[in-house]
């Protein structure tokens, strides 16, 4: 018996696909044709005119520069020096008021009041400008437990001061560019910027205060200088940093400071809690 022989390789799949593969390809090219002559009836006809519509879109004022927001501002900042501490205060009124921190100017802030040392030598604190002037400027009110202190220029009679503009800190929105200016080891006039990291975060001798959290470079010196937005609106002052760690300092809101100037005015210079002639 004569042993089987394997059936030979079909031939369908292939000529299968080629079929359709051909199939596919006059398919196509049929449809080109079916197209190129639709494209072709299109093109005879005459084109219609379209007027082109024109939206007007208002004018976006473009954001003020870093230069430009520290120009518009630095002149409103001073650089404080006591007989042992420096740091930094900034002008809220034309006549001359400037807002610090109580621990900058705590040498010169007697226990039970400000102290006025002997008849002839009151303890003073210097304030410097930017251009260099220098001017003699007196402690009105401090408060401890708020860790604030306003202070008074000795300008000329009838001298205007430039003052800063107060913004509002609950506006602040997180990742916001923040700059502020101090007097870091004694350099006067100084800026730094970053953005806000956090609102409302606890911190020492804020009095309770909800702080702004920056991550902007603060040094000593720093204390009690401003922190302004980016279009130089003042939204705090700055107030402390953490001692381990980098980049992480405090402010205390402007809308805070802003109540403790109201408290001051209506009280005629005094306050609950503060000290002050």
């Amino acid at each position: 018996m004569s042993p089987k022989r394997a059936p030979e390789p079909s031939d369908v799949s292939s000529s299968g696909w080629l079929a359709a593969g051909t199939g596919l390809a006059g398919v196509l090219l049929g449809a080109a044709a079916v197209m190129l002559g639709h494209g072709d009836r299109l093109g005879a006809r005459e084109p219609t005119a379209v007027s082109p519509v024109v939206i007007p879109m208002p004018a976006v004022p473009a954001a003020p520069s870093l230069p430009d927001a520290v120009a518009a501002t630095i002149g409103t900042v001073v650089s404080l020096r006591t007989p042992s501490s420096v740091g930094a205060g900034v002008i809220v009124d034309a006549e001359g008021w400037v807002v610090t921190n109580m621990h900058v100017v705590a040498d010169v802030v007697g226990a039970a009041g400000i102290s006025r040392g002997s008849e002839h030598e009151a303890p003073i604190v210097r304030a410097r400008f930017l251009d260099g002037r220098e001017l003699a400027a007196t402690v009105v009110v401090a408060d401890r437990d708020e860790d604030l202190a306003v202070l008074r220029l000795s300008g000329d009679p009838g001298e205007r001061f430039a003052a800063a503009r107060l913004g509002v800190s609950t506006r602040l929105r997180v990742g916001e560019s923040v700059f502020a200016i101090g007097n870091p080891h004694g350099l006067s006039h100084t800026v730094s910027s970053g953005i806000v990291s956090a609102r409302d975060r606890p911190g020492p001798g804020s009095g309770g205060v909800p702080l702004i959290q920056l991550d902007a470079s603060i040094n000593l010196g720093n204390s009690g200088g401003p922190l302004f937005t980016s279009d130089g609106a003042l939204v705090g002052l700055v107030t402390g940093r953490e001692r381990e760690g980098q980049g992480i300092a405090y402010a205390l809101p402007v809308d805070h400071v802003r109540g403790f100037l109201h408290a001051i005015t209506q009280q005629g210079g005094r306050r609950a809690g503060a000290v002050g002639l």
